[in-house]
């Protein structure tokens, strides 16, 4: 691409036997040019360099019933950001020159084994097995980050029917084992947790216009204790071209502050922690009700096939971590006291407007209302309005399989809250904007495509994006208010060739 980026992606499948197939799915990417367009000091986007690999292997036994799943991945990833003339064989941790580096090593692997019973397709088993190591070693400036997270999880399944196939069910058992070391500036955080969990789920299809699924789940966790998850799913199909759709549940959370916010960590911001005597570090854990409806129809429209969808979901915390950026300089981590909910209203039209022309659009209002300390706030950072559309052609197919395809977006955002800060001039909300994305194909065969494409074709960017660049071991330096794009308009090109 136009801003240094180089990709490869390679995908080897083979089938070993009739039963036996493997699959290698190889990664890489780099970008080794250093951009500053806005010319504030700082890199506009990372220096990174990738690899990730993931082998499968797959065994399917149809006339005995047997299916079995394995795969290995392991992913090596380095990036580097910071003021443009920062060396880390040099300035590593220096107070003249601000620079970062964050390195992850990852390898998890997955055992899935399964069995349908041929005479009895509706019942089977299952066992599903994953362990993963994750190992991040960071530093931001004069602060550093580091964490590993060890991760094992087992579940064991039974799916059957009750009296007939029109009740189905599934039962199960799960156990998880999670195991997280951090140094956040030197001061170790450390956790296990524990999980054993037994679930139940009925299902009911009348094959004609309803399915209800109603579930229930009970937990036993070291460090959150016993607890009862329910959870309540309805489709209707009012008619052939109408279905209404409504669900509720809960679940709960333990929050990993650091992890979840690493953005805190490209600021001088002062980390406060109101801490109880609770195990995720003084706090409580996370507990919140969700529920919804989504409605869908089908219709003509000017004698083209159209789907016009409704969405509107809420979710309402009883418990949960509040991360209080409101005072300039700090970031407070902090129980609710009062109220906090997100309702999410979507509405999306797609129609085809000839059999190569598609049109696809949504419009999208999140607000996420939260009590802060200072007062009842949207959350920052957070639209309350998007809106997007898609255009897409694509030629007849010749005799050859020669094509053209051709595809044009536009994503509209709406004004986002600001938290205060000293350079802001009492800006309380950024403005709105709407980036242009589209990309030409053209396909030569069944083997070989070659694509060209542009990005924000408008050039649209934060002036100023980081808080106080121009000095970076200030107090009041933060670079993770960011709320558009940094990198302005950006040209790419590449090819896909099947062998």
């Amino acid at each position: 691409s136009q801003n240094g980026r180089l990709e490869l992606n390679t995908h080897l499948n083979r089938k070993i036997s009739e039963k036996w197939s493997t699959g290698l799915f190889i990664h890489l990417n780099q970008r080794n040019k250093k951009i500053d367009n806005n010319t504030d000091g700082f890199l506009d986007t990372p220096l990174s360099n990738q690899v990730n690999i993931l082998n499968r292997l797959q065994y399917i036994d149809p006339l005995k019933g047997w299916v079995i799943f394995y795969n290995l991945r392991f992913l090596n990833d380095q990036k580097q950001t910071g003021q443009f003339s920062f060396n880390p064989n040099i300035d590593k941790n220096s107070s003249i020159i601000w620079g970062s580096e964050i390195k992850t090593k990852r390898f998890d692997t997955a055992l899935k084994i399964g069995y349908v019973f041929p005479e009895h397709p509706y019942k089977s088993f299952g066992l599903q097995t994953a362990y993963s190591d994750h190992d991040q070693k960071a530093y931001f400036g004069l602060r550093n980050y580091d964490i590993f997270h060890e991760s094992f999880y087992s579940n064991l399944l039974y799916n059957s029917i009750l009296n007939n196939t029109n009740n189905k069910f599934k039962s199960g058992l799960n156990f998880s084992l999670d195991k997280y070391v951090e140094n956040i500036d030197n001061e170790y955080f450390s956790r296990t947790d524990k999980n054993f969990g037994a679930f139940f789920e009925w299902s009911h299809d009348n094959i004609d216009n309803l399915s209800l699924t109603a579930g229930m789940r009970i937990d036993f966790n070291n460090n959150i204790g016993t607890f009862i998850t329910p959870r309540l799913h309805l489709r209707y199909a009012y008619n052939t071209t109408t279905v209404i759709r409504l669900s509720s549940g809960t679940g709960r959370k333990a929050s990993n502050i650091f992890a979840e916010n690493q953005s805190i960590f490209g600021s001088n911001r002062r980390i406060y922690i109101e801490k109880g005597n609770n195990p995720f570090y003084g706090l409580l854990h996370e507990k919140a009700w969700n529920f919804g409806a989504s409605i869908s129809k089908s219709f003509t429209l000017f004698n083209k096939s159209a789907n016009l969808v409704f969405d509107y979901y809420i979710t309402r915390f009883n418990n949960q971590v509040i991360v209080d950026l409101e005072e300039e300089g700090r970031v407070s981590f902090y129980n609710l006291n009062g109220s906090s909910s997100a309702k999410s209203f979507q509405l999306s039209f797609d129609v085809d407007l000839t059999p190569q022309l598609q049109f696809k659009s949504a419009y999208k209002n999140d607000i996420v209302s939260i009590d802060y300390k200072s007062g009842t706030k949207q959350k920052q950072l957070v639209p309350k309005n998007r809106v997007f559309a898609n255009l897409s052609w694509k030629s007849l197919k010749s005799i050859n399989d020669k094509q053209w395809l051709y595809d044009i977006t536009i994503h509209h955002i709406g004004n986002q809250r600001l938290v205060s800060n000293s350079s802001n001039n009492g800006i309380s909300q950024s403005p709105s904007y709407s980036i242009l994305n589209m990309q030409l194909t053209r396909v030569f065969s069944n083997s070989s495509e070659v694509y060209v494409g542009m990005e924000n074709f408008g050039n649209y960017t934060q002036i100023n994006p980081i808080i106080s660049s121009e000095l970076p071991f200030n107090a009041n330096f933060d670079s993770s208010q960011v709320w558009a794009p940094v990198l302005g308009r950006m040209i790419y090109a590449g090819f896909r060739y099947k062998f």
